[in-house]
């Protein structure tokens, strides 16, 4: 298995790349967002593909209150994206070259601020992408694409669905955690 620059597999066994693998519909397909910070907290989009046809997503983030209380609340919806969706986020994430980033984009002598964790599973394959503070601009290519894609048409929705109590500064429950359903 050949080597990253960054210390994660590039070439899987099977002599794949991470850009090969997400255009690969037969492979099952994970992608993690997240997006905030240790005092407000994060927002998460999670978008799951498997090969027997079984996709999911899910979308945690704070919304406007609705009501005499001022204020924002975390609210969390499961949704079901499309085959398009997924095409879409696989091709946006190899059109961004996502395998060839680093591993880590921070600013030095910043003790808090913006962080985005962006993580993909594809095949045997998992890549994970932190900045902080620094965004290089494929990331903000990408976070573009999935609040057009994944945030967007789903706001109304969020809006309607149900209040996630989350304490602030704590990370949402990820894709890789039961959901309290």
């Amino acid at each position: 298995m050949e080597g990253h620059a960054n210390g994660e597999p590039r070439i899987t066994a099977t002599g794949q790349s991470l850009h090969e693998l997400l255009l690969d519909e037969n492979e099952p397909f994970e992608f993690q967002w997240q997006s905030g910070n240790a005092l407000h907290g994060f927002e998460e989009v999670t978008l799951t593909a498997l090969p027997s046809g079984s996709v999911r997503g899910v979308l945690i983030r704070k919304v406007e209150r609705v009501g005499t209380t001022a204020g924002t609340e975390w609210r969390r919806l499961a949704f079901s994206p499309t085959a398009e969706d997924v095409r879409r986020m696989r091709g946006a994430l190899v059109s961004i070259r996502f395998a060839d980033l680093d591993a880590e984009y921070i600013a030095p002598r910043v003790a808090d601020g913006t962080q985005i964790i962006a993580t993909v599973r594809a095949g045997d394959v998992r890549k994970q992408v932190h900045c902080s503070n620094r965004f290089p601009t494929a990331i903000g290519t990408l976070a573009k694409e999935i609040d057009v894609l994944l945030i967007a048409p789903r706001l109304a929705d969020l809006a309607a669905s149900g209040e996630v109590v989350l304490p602030p500064a704590t990370v949402p429950p990820s894709a890789e955690q039961p959901s309290p359903e």
